[in-house]
């Protein structure tokens, strides 16, 4: 779900919209237009969301459209700007929010500017944002981190398929966990390319698949213990039966807005899917499920 843009050449506008953290800002932000990238502090509640343009007319015109929507919303203490991020600056501006996170029990993830103490039994991710698919720690992606470590220490994960990879970090995470198959895929080429830079950097290129793909593309004649779909929820439901068709016995549903999130297990119980687990944060939830009678 992490999304921002390639580093270009040149300087990238940024419309910025900002406030207090919450779900009325985030939905709010995503219905103006999903392709924001949001960062929360915790530790102050402040938010920020940022669209990165190629160009100062594409980013007047956008900072004019939330502005008018900002003012017609009712919402307080919000407010949009614009601004110019150098081309090798871009950088500077991922780390006053990326920093090393602790996601599971063993599952570290940390930019390459910041070093980490590691456990014995850790499992490091290093991300280097660059420009592209972001940092791999919006909260489904950490939801899915968790299901898959905690799957995996149950010892009921030996192969591992995501769907739709962004940066990479599942597919990493699950190669560091050293599950011996794995494959990662996405829609988008540049995903994958940076999915495969991301693995390169930590060490696991040579440890698990990636590829451009569309999930009619994937053959359910073969399947994973756990197969984690972090994409938005009308594909979810609409692609229940391919999702379905590609796991053994347990999914890891993710991307799904809160109030998206009863159609999308209707969906997968049909299938002979039911909830095991879930996590809530802001306005997303993220659900382990299994089919039949596994993991009461």
């Amino acid at each position: 779900m992490d999304d921002a843009v390639d580093e270009g050449q040149g300087d990238l506008y940024v419309v910025e919209i900002s406030g207090r953290a919450g779900e009325d800002l985030s939905e709010f932000v995503l219905a103006i237009d999903p392709a924001y990238v949001g960062w929360e502090d915790e530790d102050t509640g402040a938010a920020r969301f940022e669209l990165y343009l190629q160009s100062r007319a594409e980013a007047d015109r956008a900072a004019e459209e939330a502005g008018t929507a900002v003012a017609a919303s009712g919402l307080k203490g919000v407010t949009v700007g614009t601004r110019t991020l150098a081309g090798r600056d871009w950088k500077e501006s991922w780390k006053e929010f990326f920093h090393a996170r602790r996601v599971s029990d063993r599952i570290v993830v940390r930019p390459p500017w910041e070093e980490f103490p590691a456990r014995r039994d850790d499992r490091v991710v290093t991300i280097d944002p660059g420009m592209s698919f972001g940092t791999g720690l919006h909260a489904t992606t950490r939801a899915c981190l968790v299901f898959l470590d905690e799957m995996h220490a149950r010892g009921r994960v030996r192969s591992f398929l995501d769907i739709g990879c962004g940066s990479g970090i599942l597919a990493i995470a699950a190669a560091k966990l050293e599950i011996s198959d794995v494959l990662a895929v996405d829609i988008d080429p540049d995903a994958v390319n940076c999915a495969l830079v991301n693995a390169a950097a930590n060490g696991v290129d040579s440890r698990f698949v990636c590829r451009a793909a569309d999930l009619a593309f994937l053959s359910t004649g073969r399947r994973y213990d756990l197969v984690a779909a972090n994409i938005l929820a009308p594909v979810l439901v609409e692609q229940a039966a391919k999702v379905s068709g590609l796991s053994r016995g347990l999914l890891a549903l993710a991307g799904v807005l809160s109030s998206q999130y009863q159609d999308v297990l209707a969906a997968y119980a049909a299938h002979g899917f039911h909830e095991v687990r879930r996590i809530d944060e802001a306005e997303w939830s993220s659900g382990l499920l299994a089919v039949g009678d596994g993991l009461p």
